[in-house]
């Protein structure tokens, strides 16, 4: 295996693909297809970006929604998973949130992913990138990891509403 190096993922660049996956397991093919018609109206994404998968062999009922993003930069994923007694709106309702969020900044780098990438960046010595939020997650995640390694973790806020996490000796 190679050698850690630091990144700089500041620019998203251009939106290459988007694509819904449903996948059932042991569910009506209603609840996939309801969740596919509130993907296709409220992002106004096309049927042929989204796909009802049918899990098989499943020893149990469940249900998990992904959607992609992705880009020169970066290949965002929202998930979002079915419960027992919630609603397949909130499941599909919580994921299209995340993803008019994501579509709406010019970051590349989505709220979960940036906290992600922070101990590769802290283990390579450095680098950064542009989030769309640092959530308290992410903050926490930064004063850990300064506690472990010899480096310094920055949150810098552009103008555009974004966050910068920069790492560095």
């Amino acid at each position: 295996m190679g050698q850690l190096r630091p990144i700089e993922l500041l620019e998203r660049g251009v939106i290459w693909a988007r694509r819904g996956r449903i996948l059932l397991a042991l569910l009506p093919d209603t609840i996939g297809d309801r969740q596919a018609q509130m993907l296709r109206n409220q992002l106004n994404w096309p049927a042929d970006d989204l796909e009802l998968v049918r899990v098989k062999n499943s020893a149990g009922p469940g249900n998990v929604l992904m959607v992609e993003v992705e880009s020169e930069s970066v290949h965002e994923v929202f998930t979002s998973f079915g419960a027992r007694d919630v609603p397949s709106g909130k499941v599909v309702g919580g994921v299209i949130d995340q993803v008019r969020e994501y579509l709406a900044s010019s970051a590349p780098v989505g709220e979960y992913l940036a906290d992600q990438l922070m101990i590769p960046l802290a283990l390579a010595g450095g680098g950064s990138n542009r989030a769309i939020k640092a959530t308290l997650h992410a903050r926490t995640n930064a004063e850990i990891i300064a506690r472990f390694l010899p480096v310094r973790l920055n949150f810098v806020e552009p103008t555009d509403g974004s966050v910068q996490i920069c790492i560095g000796s």
